[in-house]
């Protein structure tokens, strides 16, 4: 079973999942020194990492990235419990990078991050 699925798409094999935070809000200091902050929100976003993974499944991934242009759809990772429990996000399509493993033309390595709505 997979622990991370995007768009439907399980993602199977992932060696690394990796979270991080961003923090959507504005922070400066005044004339007077002190620090003034106004925040929003903060959003998540994960770096995966799949050191083996058949290429069938790269590409009806990569096809259905280009089909909704690269934008938003359900992601969800085990953390979250149930798989109807997911958030919307998208992958980053400067962060995408596919490999080939040598001598297995059948596997691709694969790593991209995923940024929370």
């Amino acid at each position: 079973m997979a622990i991370a699925s995007f768009g439907g798409y399980d993602i199977p094999g992932i060696t690394s999942l990796e979270e991080s935070l961003i923090d959507i809000a504005q922070t400066r200091r005044t004339v007077g020194g002190p620090e003034r902050r106004d925040a929003v929100d903060q959003k998540r976003t994960w770096a995966v990492r799949v050191k083996f993974i058949d290429a069938s499944i790269v590409t009806a991934i990569e096809t259905h990235l280009r089909t909704i242009l690269w934008s938003y759809d359900n992601w969800w990772i085990e953390d979250f419990g149930s798989t109807a429990s997911t958030v919307v996000a998208r992958i980053d399509a400067s962060s995408w990078t596919k490999g080939r493993i040598l001598g297995r033309p059948d596997l691709r390595s694969l790593s991209f991050t995923v940024i929370e709505r």
